[in-house]
């Protein structure tokens, strides 16, 4: 009673298999699954081919990305200089000329453009800024607002 020994599970399910299936039919399920692990492996192989395809995409795309990025970001940061540049242009013009400021506002908030009397032509002395008022500005007043 002692000496006998406890079959492993592998060998009892090998066991009934063998029993209810004859030497043919199990050649044709080992070749069934011979098959079956043949387009697997196939099927893998595909994939992995597919996945390093893509992971080359990818590192294309992230460089591209990286690109484009940056060229946003600079432009953002142009866009951000150059206004605030122009407020503060508005700004030093309204309070040099806050008569022609607010003038040139109401026509802008009424839509309008100014009427050709309102539009002179001056001669501009070298050196000197002339907004078609009275007395010319030296220029040197705007050197802080030129570009660079």
């Amino acid at each position: 009673l002692g000496s006998r020994r406890v079959k492993e599970a592998h060998e009892v399910v090998t066991d009934e298999i063998i029993a209810v299936c004859t030497p043919r039919e199990l050649d044709e399920i080992l070749l069934l699954q011979g098959a079956i692990q043949d387009k697997l492996s196939a099927s893998n192989t595909s994939l992995q081919s597919l996945n390093d395809h893509a992971a080359e995409n990818l590192s294309h795309a992230a460089a591209r990305f990286a690109q484009h990025t940056a060229t946003i970001n600079a432009l953002t940061e142009s866009l951000t200089h150059a206004y605030t540049r122009i407020r503060k242009l508005k700004h030093m013009l309204q309070e040099r000329f806050p008569d022609e400021f607010a003038r040139a506002s109401e026509q802008i908030l009424r839509g309008s453009q100014p009427e050709a009397d309102e539009v002179r032509v001056v001669q501009q002395v070298p050196g000197t800024l002339n907004f078609g008022h009275s007395g010319a500005v030296d220029a040197s007043a705007y050197a802080g607002f030129t570009s660079g």
